[in-house]
């Protein structure tokens, strides 16, 4: 996908932004300083480490018995596997696109590339007038689907909750929001403006504002999130917003209705 210069009487941010990951995915704007982590929605479904909403919960593996050595002839006792909980899923095959480029462009290069697995997709945006970044988040993990978390619990949860980097957050209620397509028509979720405080470099001022979308397809071990934060003043509005979720789409699912 070609990248699209930003115009030049817009600001340039001066770093880009990294999104880590570490064995279970946790997402993170980087270029950080020492502030303080942000605050939490209402306790969310989701098995998280508190320090961050992103990190998702680790499957312990239950250690076999040990095997003890007889002194007399006899057959060595045989060890039952535990049952693979991905023997019954099946990754779906997903394709993701953005038919609508009015608001922001792709820019790949504020990223990391590997902070998903490799069913997922990871793409950088900015805004042409320099001011706002963001990006769209599709992951798919066996550990999605083998919770079985509630879908509209879950996603809405998540739509309130900060990025790491932004404190003294505040986000309004999540709403239902039906505008990402899909190959039934509409996948649903849940959107949430909020307004928080950054001590990251990206911005040239602490003061943010933005949005957050979030679903969860548990059947799919489908994460989709769409996040982005501008410099107070300088805020996409709400019809913008609507926007950049209308150009989204997914290939090769049917959501079912939260």
């Amino acid at each position: 996908m070609p990248l699209i210069r930003s115009a030049s009487g817009g600001r340039r941010m001066a770093q880009a932004i990294t999104i880590t990951a570490s064995l279970s995915l946790s997402l993170c704007l980087a270029s950080c300083s020492d502030g303080k982590s942000a605050s939490q929605a209402e306790p969310s479904q989701e098995a998280t480490a508190p320090s961050s909403p992103f990190t998702l919960p680790t499957l312990s593996t239950p250690a076999p018995p040990p095997v003890r050595a007889q002194n007399t002839p006899g057959a060595v006792p045989t060890l039952n596997q535990a049952p693979n909980p991905d023997s019954g899923w099946t990754p779906p095959a997903l394709k993701f696109y953005n038919d609508d480029y009015s608001v922001w462009y792709q820019d790949d290069s504020i990223t990391q590339q590997d902070s998903v697995t490799d069913r997922g997709n990871l793409e950088g945006y900015r805004t042409y007038d320099g001011y706002c970044l963001g990006y769209v988040i599709r992951d798919i993990s066996s550990v999605y689907h083998q919770q079985r978390f509630d879908d509209d619990r879950y996603s809405r949860n998540r739509a309130g909750q900060a990025e790491p980097i932004v404190h003294d957050f505040n986000s309004d209620k999540p709403e239902k929001l039906g505008l990402v397509k899909d190959d039934g028509g509409i996948m649903d979720g849940y959107s949430a403006h909020w307004t928080g405080i950054t001590d990251s470099k990206q911005w040239s001022q602490r003061d943010l504002t933005g949005y957050r979308f979030s679903r969860v397809v548990g059947d799919a071990g489908l994460r989709f999130d769409v996040w982005i934060g501008c410099e107070s003043g300088h805020e996409i509005s709400a019809d913008q917003w609507h926007t950049i979720l209308g150009g989204i789409r997914i290939e090769g699912m049917d959501s079912p209705a939260l």
